[in-house]
């Protein structure tokens, strides 16, 4: 029941602060669409199809996609504790690519 309710949280502050989000907006027709679900241990994650419409280099998902998910992954997470920020700053450091064509998974 409790796992229950925090994903209620989750889904309830993202509705109120973040429906037209350009990643996790459920009213942005335009948008990625990434929905973020609360794990047992109380992280977030989501699945996401690595469309060859994100495509930067070939064959590869452009970094500001990549951030922006990372970014939506990290706000999601505080929707969890119904809690809400906003980015004041991003860095990102790129360790490999991430190929079109896959499904990857996020987690904060």
């Amino acid at each position: 029941m409790a796992e229950k309710m925090a994903g209620k949280v989750l889904s309830d502050t993202r509705q109120r602060v973040h429906p037209g989000c350009i990643v996790c907006g459920p009213e942005n027709e335009s948008g990625l669409r990434v929905d973020f679900s609360e794990t047992i241990n109380g992280s977030v994650e989501a699945t996401f199809s690595c469309s060859d419409v994100f495509q930067g280099y070939t064959g590869m998902v452009h970094g500001g996609i990549i951030t922006s998910i990372l970014d939506g992954a990290m706000c999601n997470c505080l929707f969890a504790c119904g809690r809400t920020a906003l980015t004041a700053e991003v860095k990102t450091r790129f360790r490999h690519p991430l190929n079109l064509g896959e499904n990857a998974k996020v987690t904060a």
